[in-house]
Protein backbone atom coordinates (compact mmCIF):
# COMPACT_ATOMS: atom_id res chain seq x y z
CA UNK A 1 0.00 0.00 0.00
CA UNK A 2 1.42 3.33 -1.07
CA UNK A 3 0.99 5.57 1.95
CA UNK A 4 2.92 8.40 0.32
CA UNK A 5 -0.11 9.28 -1.81
CA UNK A 6 -1.86 10.26 1.40
CA UNK A 7 0.04 13.51 1.71
CA UNK A 8 -2.36 16.43 1.49
CA UNK A 9 -1.25 18.76 -1.29
CA UNK A 10 -2.19 21.99 0.44
CA UNK A 11 -0.38 24.92 2.01
CA UNK A 12 1.27 24.55 5.43
CA UNK A 13 -0.90 25.63 8.31
CA UNK A 14 0.28 28.02 11.04
CA UNK A 15 -0.58 26.49 14.42
CA UNK A 16 -2.42 29.13 16.44
CA UNK A 17 -3.72 28.54 19.96
CA UNK A 18 -7.12 27.65 18.57
CA UNK A 19 -5.43 25.32 16.16
CA UNK A 20 -3.54 23.51 18.93
CA UNK A 21 -6.74 23.07 20.89
CA UNK A 22 -8.42 21.67 17.83
CA UNK A 23 -5.55 19.24 17.16
CA UNK A 24 -5.95 17.88 20.65
CA UNK A 25 -9.66 17.44 20.04
CA UNK A 26 -9.28 15.70 16.67
CA UNK A 27 -11.75 12.79 16.70
CA UNK A 28 -10.10 9.39 17.05
CA UNK A 29 -11.44 5.98 17.91
CA UNK A 30 -12.08 5.55 21.64
CA UNK A 31 -8.89 3.87 22.79
CA UNK A 32 -10.07 2.84 26.27
CA UNK A 33 -13.07 0.85 25.09
CA UNK A 34 -11.95 -0.46 21.72
CA UNK A 35 -11.30 -4.22 21.99
CA UNK A 36 -8.51 -4.22 19.39
CA UNK A 37 -6.68 -1.46 21.25
CA UNK A 38 -7.12 -3.45 24.46
CA UNK A 39 -5.59 -6.57 22.87
CA UNK A 40 -2.62 -4.62 21.56
CA UNK A 41 -2.05 -2.83 24.85
CA UNK A 42 -2.16 -6.11 26.75
CA UNK A 43 0.61 -7.50 24.56
CA UNK A 44 2.84 -4.43 24.53
CA UNK A 45 2.53 -3.67 28.24
CA UNK A 46 4.09 -7.01 29.15
CA UNK A 47 7.78 -7.07 30.12
CA UNK A 48 9.99 -7.73 27.11
CA UNK A 49 10.97 -11.23 28.23
CA UNK A 50 7.34 -12.27 28.73
CA UNK A 51 6.20 -11.46 25.20
CA UNK A 52 5.53 -14.65 23.24
CA UNK A 53 5.89 -13.50 19.63
CA UNK A 54 3.98 -16.48 18.26
CA UNK A 55 0.99 -15.85 20.49
CA UNK A 56 1.23 -12.11 19.80
CA UNK A 57 1.29 -12.63 16.03
CA UNK A 58 -1.73 -14.91 16.13
CA UNK A 59 -3.68 -12.68 18.52
CA UNK A 60 -3.20 -9.71 16.18
CA UNK A 61 -3.93 -11.79 13.07
CA UNK A 62 -7.18 -12.93 14.72
CA UNK A 63 -8.29 -9.29 14.86
CA UNK A 64 -8.00 -9.30 11.06
CA UNK A 65 -9.50 -12.77 10.56
CA UNK A 66 -11.62 -14.12 13.44
CA UNK A 67 -11.25 -17.63 12.01
CA UNK A 68 -7.60 -17.77 13.15
CA UNK A 69 -7.18 -20.71 15.54
CA UNK A 70 -4.58 -19.53 18.03
CA UNK A 71 -4.16 -22.68 20.09
CA UNK A 72 -4.31 -25.00 17.09
CA UNK A 73 -1.66 -22.98 15.25
CA UNK A 74 0.61 -22.87 18.30
CA UNK A 75 0.35 -26.66 18.49
CA UNK A 76 1.29 -26.87 14.80
CA UNK A 77 4.35 -24.70 15.42
CA UNK A 78 5.36 -27.06 18.24
CA UNK A 79 5.12 -30.03 15.88
CA UNK A 80 7.18 -28.24 13.24
CA UNK A 81 9.86 -27.32 15.80
CA UNK A 82 10.02 -30.96 16.93
CA UNK A 83 10.54 -32.04 13.31
CA UNK A 84 13.40 -29.57 12.93
CA UNK A 85 15.00 -30.88 16.12
CA UNK A 86 14.78 -34.41 14.76
CA UNK A 87 16.43 -33.32 11.51
CA UNK A 88 19.15 -31.49 13.41
CA UNK A 89 20.12 -34.61 15.34
CA UNK A 90 23.27 -34.12 17.40
CA UNK A 91 23.95 -30.64 16.01
CA UNK A 92 23.68 -28.00 18.73
CA UNK A 93 25.44 -24.89 17.41
CA UNK A 94 23.11 -21.99 16.64
CA UNK A 95 24.49 -21.67 13.11
CA UNK A 96 23.88 -25.37 12.47
CA UNK A 97 20.31 -25.32 13.78
CA UNK A 98 19.56 -22.16 11.78
CA UNK A 99 20.73 -23.91 8.64
CA UNK A 100 18.57 -26.96 9.38
CA UNK A 101 15.58 -24.68 9.95
CA UNK A 102 16.27 -22.86 6.69
CA UNK A 103 16.40 -26.15 4.81
CA UNK A 104 13.27 -27.45 6.55
CA UNK A 105 11.28 -24.44 5.38
CA UNK A 106 12.73 -23.67 1.98
CA UNK A 107 14.26 -26.85 0.49
CA UNK A 108 12.18 -29.61 -1.07
CA UNK A 109 12.41 -32.86 0.88
CA UNK A 110 10.43 -35.77 2.33
CA UNK A 111 9.69 -33.72 5.46
CA UNK A 112 7.50 -31.34 3.40
CA UNK A 113 6.38 -33.70 0.61
CA UNK A 114 8.77 -31.78 -1.61
CA UNK A 115 6.62 -28.67 -1.31
CA UNK A 116 8.66 -26.01 0.47
CA UNK A 117 7.45 -22.61 1.57
CA UNK A 118 8.03 -20.00 -1.10
CA UNK A 119 7.55 -16.36 -1.99
CA UNK A 120 4.24 -15.66 -3.72
CA UNK A 121 5.76 -14.14 -6.83
CA UNK A 122 2.82 -14.92 -9.09
CA UNK A 123 -0.14 -14.12 -6.85
CA UNK A 124 1.03 -11.18 -4.74
CA UNK A 125 4.56 -10.09 -5.64
CA UNK A 126 4.29 -6.67 -3.97
CA UNK A 127 2.70 -7.96 -0.77
CA UNK A 128 -0.54 -5.99 -1.14
CA UNK A 129 -2.84 -8.82 -0.01
CA UNK A 130 -3.36 -8.66 3.74
CA UNK A 131 -4.31 -12.34 3.80
CA UNK A 132 -0.80 -13.20 2.63
CA UNK A 133 0.61 -11.59 5.77
CA UNK A 134 -1.38 -13.81 8.12
CA UNK A 135 0.57 -16.71 9.58
CA UNK A 136 -2.27 -19.23 9.25
CA UNK A 137 -2.70 -18.42 5.58
CA UNK A 138 1.02 -18.89 4.98
CA UNK A 139 0.99 -22.24 6.74
CA UNK A 140 -2.01 -23.37 4.67
CA UNK A 141 -0.83 -22.19 1.25
CA UNK A 142 2.96 -22.25 1.70
CA UNK A 143 3.01 -18.97 -0.23
CA UNK A 144 4.05 -15.85 1.63
CA UNK A 145 5.64 -12.42 1.60
CA UNK A 146 8.11 -10.36 3.59
CA UNK A 147 5.86 -10.37 6.67
CA UNK A 148 4.62 -13.94 6.94
CA UNK A 149 7.84 -15.56 5.74
CA UNK A 150 10.28 -14.05 8.26
CA UNK A 151 7.58 -14.42 10.92
CA UNK A 152 7.46 -18.20 10.58
CA UNK A 153 11.24 -18.47 10.68
CA UNK A 154 11.52 -16.27 13.78
CA UNK A 155 8.70 -18.03 15.64
CA UNK A 156 10.15 -21.48 14.97
CA UNK A 157 13.65 -20.24 15.81
CA UNK A 158 12.43 -19.18 19.26
CA UNK A 159 11.03 -22.67 19.83
CA UNK A 160 14.44 -24.06 18.91
CA UNK A 161 16.27 -21.84 21.38
CA UNK A 162 17.75 -19.52 18.76
CA UNK A 163 18.10 -15.77 19.24
CA UNK A 164 16.27 -14.47 16.20
CA UNK A 165 14.15 -11.46 15.35
CA UNK A 166 13.04 -9.14 12.55
CA UNK A 167 14.87 -6.28 10.90
CA UNK A 168 13.69 -3.77 8.32
CA UNK A 169 14.86 -2.18 5.12
CA UNK A 170 12.67 0.21 3.10
CA UNK A 171 9.28 -1.45 2.47
CA UNK A 172 10.68 -4.82 3.60
CA UNK A 173 11.27 -7.11 6.61
CA UNK A 174 13.83 -9.90 6.97
CA UNK A 175 15.34 -12.17 9.63
CA UNK A 176 18.29 -11.52 11.87
CA UNK A 177 19.72 -14.26 14.08
CA UNK A 178 22.71 -14.37 16.40
CA UNK A 179 25.13 -17.31 16.11
CA UNK A 180 27.12 -19.02 18.85
CA UNK A 181 29.91 -16.42 18.57
CA UNK A 182 27.50 -13.54 19.20
CA UNK A 183 27.53 -12.33 15.60
CA UNK A 184 24.28 -11.26 13.92
CA UNK A 185 23.42 -12.63 10.46
CA UNK A 186 20.77 -11.57 7.94
CA UNK A 187 18.58 -14.25 6.36
CA UNK A 188 16.33 -13.36 3.44
CA UNK A 189 13.17 -15.47 3.80
CA UNK A 190 11.75 -14.38 0.44
CA UNK A 191 14.85 -15.79 -1.23
CA UNK A 192 15.09 -19.28 0.22
CA UNK A 193 16.20 -18.07 3.64
CA UNK A 194 19.76 -17.56 2.41
CA UNK A 195 22.22 -15.11 4.01
CA UNK A 196 22.36 -11.57 2.71
CA UNK A 197 24.85 -8.89 3.65
CA UNK A 198 23.94 -5.45 4.96
CA UNK A 199 25.64 -3.89 1.95
CA UNK A 200 23.34 -5.79 -0.39
CA UNK A 201 20.20 -4.39 1.23
CA UNK A 202 21.65 -0.90 1.28
CA UNK A 203 22.58 -1.13 -2.40
CA UNK A 204 19.23 -2.45 -3.61
CA UNK A 205 17.00 -0.32 -1.34
CA UNK A 206 18.96 2.85 -0.58
CA UNK A 207 18.78 4.21 2.96
CA UNK A 208 19.86 7.61 4.18
CA UNK A 209 22.74 7.82 6.67
CA UNK A 210 20.25 9.53 8.97
CA UNK A 211 17.92 6.52 8.83
CA UNK A 212 20.74 4.12 9.67
CA UNK A 213 21.94 6.35 12.50
CA UNK A 214 18.44 6.51 13.96
CA UNK A 215 18.06 2.74 13.71
CA UNK A 216 14.90 2.64 11.64
CA UNK A 217 16.54 0.14 9.28
CA UNK A 218 18.92 -2.82 9.48
CA UNK A 219 19.08 -3.33 13.24
CA UNK A 220 17.52 -6.27 15.13
CA UNK A 221 14.16 -5.34 16.64
CA UNK A 222 13.27 -6.07 20.24
CA UNK A 223 10.16 -8.16 20.88
CA UNK A 224 8.06 -5.07 21.64
CA UNK A 225 9.36 -3.36 18.52
CA UNK A 226 8.58 -6.43 16.43
CA UNK A 227 5.00 -6.48 17.72
CA UNK A 228 4.56 -2.74 17.21
CA UNK A 229 6.15 -2.44 13.80
CA UNK A 230 5.86 -5.77 11.99
CA UNK A 231 2.73 -7.35 13.44
CA UNK A 232 0.58 -4.32 14.21
CA UNK A 233 1.22 -2.87 10.75
CA UNK A 234 -0.83 -5.73 9.27
CA UNK A 235 -3.76 -4.64 11.45
CA UNK A 236 -3.29 -1.00 10.46
CA UNK A 237 -3.32 -1.96 6.78
CA UNK A 238 -6.48 -3.98 7.35
CA UNK A 239 -8.38 -1.07 8.87
CA UNK A 240 -7.03 1.33 6.25
CA UNK A 241 -8.31 -0.92 3.47
CA UNK A 242 -11.71 -1.24 5.14
CA UNK A 243 -12.11 2.51 5.64
CA UNK A 244 -11.58 2.84 9.39
CA UNK A 245 -9.08 5.71 9.72
CA UNK A 246 -10.07 6.59 13.31
CA UNK A 247 -9.23 3.05 14.37
CA UNK A 248 -5.92 3.19 12.50
CA UNK A 249 -5.00 6.33 14.46
CA UNK A 250 -5.94 4.76 17.80
CA UNK A 251 -3.90 1.60 17.13
CA UNK A 252 -0.96 3.55 15.72
CA UNK A 253 -0.94 5.63 18.90
CA UNK A 254 -0.48 2.46 20.97
CA UNK A 255 2.32 1.23 18.73
CA UNK A 256 4.10 4.60 18.95
CA UNK A 257 3.81 4.66 22.75
CA UNK A 258 5.97 1.55 22.88
CA UNK A 259 8.12 2.21 19.79
CA UNK A 260 8.33 6.00 19.27
CA UNK A 261 10.45 5.70 16.11
CA UNK A 262 8.07 3.27 14.38
CA UNK A 263 8.00 4.90 10.95
CA UNK A 264 5.41 2.45 9.64
CA UNK A 265 2.95 3.53 12.33
CA UNK A 266 3.78 7.17 11.55
CA UNK A 267 3.08 6.71 7.85
CA UNK A 268 -0.12 4.76 8.51
CA UNK A 269 -1.23 7.50 10.88
CA UNK A 270 -0.45 10.23 8.35
CA UNK A 271 -2.41 8.36 5.70
CA UNK A 272 -5.35 7.91 8.07
CA UNK A 273 -5.53 11.68 8.51
CA UNK A 274 -5.52 12.03 4.73
CA UNK A 275 -8.55 9.72 4.58
CA UNK A 276 -10.30 11.88 7.16
CA UNK A 277 -9.45 14.96 5.07
CA UNK A 278 -10.91 13.29 2.00
CA UNK A 279 -14.10 12.41 3.89
CA UNK A 280 -14.35 16.00 5.15
CA UNK A 281 -14.03 17.37 1.62
CA UNK A 282 -16.78 15.06 0.40
CA UNK A 283 -19.02 16.32 3.19
CA UNK A 284 -18.12 19.97 2.51
CA UNK A 285 -17.53 20.31 -1.25
CA UNK A 286 -17.88 24.12 -1.07
CA UNK A 287 -15.18 25.66 1.18
CA UNK A 288 -17.06 28.95 1.66
CA UNK A 289 -20.01 27.17 3.21
CA UNK A 290 -18.00 25.38 5.92
CA UNK A 291 -18.86 26.52 9.49
CA UNK A 292 -16.01 28.13 11.44
CA UNK A 293 -15.61 25.24 13.92
CA UNK A 294 -15.44 22.75 11.07
CA UNK A 295 -12.73 24.84 9.40
CA UNK A 296 -10.64 24.44 12.54
CA UNK A 297 -11.24 20.71 12.40
CA UNK A 298 -10.08 20.62 8.78
CA UNK A 299 -6.93 22.55 9.67
CA UNK A 300 -6.24 20.11 12.50
CA UNK A 301 -6.61 17.12 10.18
CA UNK A 302 -4.32 18.77 7.65
CA UNK A 303 -1.71 19.59 10.25
CA UNK A 304 -1.66 16.04 11.58
CA UNK A 305 -1.43 14.64 8.07
CA UNK A 306 1.72 16.67 7.43
CA UNK A 307 3.09 16.20 10.93
CA UNK A 308 3.37 12.41 10.78
CA UNK A 309 5.00 12.31 7.36
CA UNK A 310 7.47 14.95 8.52
CA UNK A 311 8.24 12.96 11.67
CA UNK A 312 9.14 9.96 9.53
CA UNK A 313 11.31 12.15 7.30
CA UNK A 314 13.08 13.58 10.34
CA UNK A 315 14.19 10.04 11.20
CA UNK A 316 15.58 9.53 7.69
CA UNK A 317 12.67 7.98 5.82
CA UNK A 318 12.32 9.10 2.21
CA UNK A 319 9.51 8.68 -0.29
CA UNK A 320 10.10 5.74 -2.66
CA UNK A 321 10.76 6.92 -6.19
CA UNK A 322 8.63 5.96 -9.16
CA UNK A 323 10.79 2.95 -10.02
CA UNK A 324 10.92 1.40 -6.54
CA UNK A 325 8.21 -1.22 -7.12
CA UNK A 326 9.69 -2.21 -10.49
CA UNK A 327 13.14 -2.70 -8.97
CA UNK A 328 11.67 -4.73 -6.12
CA UNK A 329 9.93 -7.06 -8.55
CA UNK A 330 13.14 -7.49 -10.50
CA UNK A 331 15.03 -8.36 -7.31
CA UNK A 332 12.40 -10.95 -6.35
CA UNK A 333 12.48 -12.51 -9.81
CA UNK A 334 16.26 -12.67 -9.75
CA UNK A 335 16.28 -14.21 -6.28
CA UNK A 336 13.68 -16.77 -7.36
CA UNK A 337 15.68 -17.81 -10.44
CA UNK A 338 18.76 -18.32 -8.28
Amino acid sequence: MNLVTGRAGVARVIASMAMVACVQATPVYAQRVDPDVRVLRTILEKPEAEIDLARAKLAIDKLVDPAVDIEGTLAKLDVMAAEVKALAGPRTQSSEIAQVLRSYLHDAGPWNNRQPFRFDLEGDPLGHKISGKLLTNYLATKKGNCVSMPALFVLLAHRLGLEATFAASPEHFFVKYRDETGRWHNLESTSGGHPRRDESYQRDTPMTPQALKNGIYMRPLSRKEAVARVMTNVLLEHYTSTGRPEKVIALANVALEHYPSDIDAMLQKGYAYYLLIRDFQKKHPRPRGVPFEDRLLFQALELNNRLWYEKAEALGWREPDAGAERRYLELMKTARSN
